[in-house]
Parts: C-alpha cells; structure tokens; sequence
C-alpha cells in the first residue's frame, strides 16, 4: 500500500451474506482515495485506501457505503486515520 503520503488507510471488506453489495457511495471528509471501493460479490471480498491530501496537516476520514441487494439496505462504515496521533487516535466502525 505505498502511496508516497505518510497516512494512509487501507480497508478490507468480506461479504458473509449471500447477497452481492453494489453501488458504493464514498464521502470524503479529509483526504482523497487512492484506490476506490468495489462492487462486493458474496464469499469475496473487495480493498480501499484513502490516504492524507497533499500539503495539509490532516489525515484522512470518512464514510462508504454499499448497496445490499434484493433487501433495500445499505451497509456503511466509516473510518478515520488522523494526522497526529497525539491528539487522536485510529478508528473503524
């Protein structure tokens, strides 16, 4: 996962249902994608990085989401890398 940016956030998603995850929806709060999310089929899984923008002291954060088809649903998940971890902390939910 090199981007040649200092953070970066590399997220693996596995589908464990039978239905495939489309459609996804990236928001960007902070930073920029250097690999953009995937269509999911089910018993595979699909990566995503984001990394920090250039020239800010900022990380990177975020939401992504995927289409559950057949049951009218999203799946989202949302992250943050921050730049200084003094003052803050990695999370995923």
């Amino acid at each position: 996962m090199r981007t040649g940016f200092k953070i970066n956030c590399g997220i693996e998603v596995e589908n464990w249902t039978k239905f495939p995850f489309s459609d996804p929806v990236v928001r960007i709060f902070a930073g920029a994608l250097s690999t953009p999310p995937g269509n999911i089929l089910p018993s595979k899984k699909e990566a995503m990085v984001a990394r920090k923008s250039s020239d800010s002291a900022t990380g990177t954060f975020g939401t992504v989401s995927w289409l559950v088809e057949g049951q009218a649903r999203r799946i989202v998940l949302m992250w943050a890398a921050p730049y200084d971890f003094n003052l803050f902390s990695n999370w995923l939910g």
